[in-house]
């Protein structure tokens, strides 16, 4: 079921929409897992998000299920969304077929680093073929003042190649590479990332070692991606023992 955060002059208030919240959902539980694809590296390049569309190309290897991503992000002014989907293996960076939709997710600007650092990004996807490649479209978001960076190398990588264009048609322009990992698994043994309840309510967990940091917390409303419930809660300990939540 999606669950939408009510807004002023959109919401309806009925009793579908009042009392979809309170009813029991469907839920995913998503844990560290363990890395399927990842490029890394010491390289400090940052490829603005609000000049280009980007697309990374993972590959599935030896999985047919993708848990989370993390990217390296560094966020200038207040930040952009990050808007995140990935595309099935028929996508052509020569601009003749962009591929099928397979799912995406929206990261509000509140939850992005000033420095750059890691984000978690929960895009959990079935049915995957082990082994073939896939597509990460970083939508183009921002402007010259608020925006983001995807930090990366300073020349490309054959084995994950990226490309960039302007617009939402046409060829892509091989760029450099850019920072990822992508992760499979669900041992609850390690640390839990992420949780999705119901189609779209997503949080994310943050640790300090094997104590529970923040939590963050977004539900969009029912007309796009915009507004919504965007909340970060940071956890306060007294020794071992959680005393306090404070959202902000």
């Amino acid at each position: 079921m999606t669950l939408n955060a009510f807004k002023n002059g959109v919401t309806i208030l009925n009793e579908d929409n009042l009392n979809a919240p309170w009813e029991m959902q469907n839920s995913i539980l998503i844990y560290e897992g363990s890395a399927v694809d990842t490029k890394t590296g010491i390289g400090t390049t940052e490829n603005n998000t609000n000049e280009y569309y980007h697309a990374i190309r993972i590959t599935a290897t030896g999985v047919t299920t993708i848990t989370r991503i993390e990217l390296e992000i560094a966020a200038d002014g207040n930040g952009a969304d990050l808007e995140v989907e990935i595309m099935d293996n028929d996508f052509n960076p020569d601009g003749s077929d962009d591929g099928i939709w397979l799912d995406g997710v929206v990261v509000p600007k509140e939850f992005l680093p000033v420095t750059a650092a890691i984000w978690y990004v929960p895009l959990y996807i079935e049915g995957l073929t082990s082994g073939n490649n896939y597509w990460l479209i970083i939508k183009r978001s921002g402007d010259s003042t608020n925006h983001f960076h995807l930090i990366g190398e300073s020349s490309q990588d054959a084995s994950h190649p990226v490309y960039k264009r302007i617009g939402t048609t046409g060829a892509w322009t091989a760029s450099n590479a850019i920072h990822f990992t992508i992760y499979n698994g669900e041992n609850a043994d390690d640390n839990l990332i992420h949780s999705i309840i119901g189609d779209n309510l997503y949080k994310t967990y943050k640790w300090d070692g094997d104590d529970l940091d923040e939590v963050y917390q977004y539900e969009p409303p029912s007309d796009g991606s915009a507004g919504g419930i965007r909340k970060k809660k940071t956890i306060t300990y007294s020794g071992d023992n959680v005393i306090k939540g404070v959202v902000t």
